[in-house]
């Protein structure tokens, strides 16, 4: 799997960042990885009846179509020509206590998708790359990135692995990104003995911000 940067053309500001256009190599042809895309971006393509995990592919359309007209959404995606066959969505913290946190630099990884015929494929690699690994797209290290792995999100009886093992799939691929795992006492999280809290450190977050997030990792410390 290669990832190629987009033209100088493409590298324009935006409001949450220079965006991200790469062409990424797969072992099933080129896909090609954008954003954050638009609402309007969105509506003109079409999405992979694979893309069911959260929802039916129709229903999953509208619901990025919505999050990429919210203020705090963000959409990113993996796509062969005009078919959507990947995704990854950004938003403030879901779960009700990390809305809470005071952390400005804090966001979710809330969503990553792969059609399951494009899986092993490295259309995931690519689409983390692009995002992460990429001196071009800074905006990362100016942010603490959260994912939270639940087992009820995961695709366990089309890929066939144990929660355990799936588990460490999701951890193995986050971790290549710079991510890590994260302690936590969170009742959402500690619900079940395989979730698990990731996170992604950007190298220029103040380390008061860091510190509180690791501290909001633990009920007893929000309650300080």
């Amino acid at each position: 799997m290669t990832v190629l940067a987009g033209n100088n053309s493409y590298r324009r500001l935006r409001d949450r960042g220079y965006p991200v256009e790469s062409l990424v190599l797969t072992d099933a042809g080129p896909v090609f990885v954008e954003g954050p895309v638009e609402r309007e971006e969105l509506e003109k393509l079409s999405f992979s009846d694979g893309l069911d995990i959260f929802r039916p592919p129709k229903k999953q359309k509208e619901a990025l179509k919505k999050l990429a007209g919210d203020e705090d959404g963000m959409i990113f995606i993996a796509r062969k020509e005009s078919m959507v066959v990947g995704y990854a969505t950004f938003h403030n913290p879901d779960f009700p206590w990390w809305q809470k946190t005071g952390v400005k630099e804090l966001i979710e990884l809330g969503g990553l998708e792969i059609d399951p015929r494009w899986r092993n494929s490295g259309v995931a690699s690519g689409l983390l790359q692009a995002l992460f690994d990429n001196d071009e797209y800074p905006y990362w290290e100016y942010k603490i990135v959260m994912n939270v792995q639940t087992v009820h999100c995961w695709d366990l009886r089309r890929i066939g692995l144990s929660e355990w093992k799936y588990r460490e799939l999701m951890r193995k691929l986050l971790e290549k990104y710079g991510f890590s795992v994260q302690p936590t006492d969170d009742p959402e999280i500690k619900d079940h003995w395989a979730n698990m809290l990731m996170a992604r450190v950007g190298k220029n977050v103040e380390k008061g911000s860091y510190a509180r997030f690791l501290n909001s990792c633990f009920v007893k410390e929000r309650r300080l």
